[in-house]
């Protein structure tokens, strides 16, 4: 679910700064505030490509995460299996 939310948030931002970018207001900018902005711009576009990052590798942590149920139920079994071979003996 977090995955969502962080992917979610970067969407938003990536949102946010097209909105931005149509203005007049942005359109208008000269100078240093053209700089400001661009760079305010910039680092939205870094947050949101974090965001991103982070969606991918809890979506890689979790797809790990449900491997290592059906790993260790396995093993579960197999310790039992063993064990009842013992029993038997």
């Amino acid at each position: 679910m977090r995955t969502s939310i962080t992917s979610t948030e970067a969407d938003d931002i990536e949102a946010n700064i097209a909105k931005e970018e149509a203005t007049d207001e942005y359109k208008a900018l000269a100078g240093k505030e053209k700089y400001e902005a661009d760079k305010e711009k910039d680092d939205a576009k870094k947050i949101a490509a974090q965001k991103r990052r982070t969606a991918e590798q809890e979506a890689t942590n979790t797809t790990e995460g449900q491997k290592t149920a059906p790993y260790f139920r396995g093993m579960a079994d197999n310790s039992r299996l063993v064990a009842d071979k013992i029993r038997k003996l």
